[in-house]
């Protein structure tokens, strides 16, 4: 899977999470701030891109995933 095709994968998962079809997403926002996640929205978000993706993302990974870009670049490390 490419970098590119996980960065979309994830996206959708994303704008489904935010309920926002056409939330236009960058690398560099902010999971939380910019996307306006509260703690449980976040844990939700974590376990749909788990079942999207087929793997597991322990809680201490979770904890320094900020960014869209950081997130992505995990899950990329993980698939690839």
């Amino acid at each position: 899977m490419t970098r590119e095709m996980i960065f979309n994968k994830m996206a959708e998962v994303v704008r489904g999470q935010v309920k926002n079809p056409d939330l236009t997403l960058t690398t560099s926002m902010d999971i939380q701030k910019d996307l306006g996640l509260d703690s449980i929205e976040l844990v939700e978000l974590i376990i749909d891109l788990e079942e999207a993706f087929q793997l597991s993302i322990p809680d201490e990974d979770v904890e320094d995933l900020a960014s869209l870009g950081e997130l992505s670049d995990y899950l990329n490390n993980r698939i690839n």
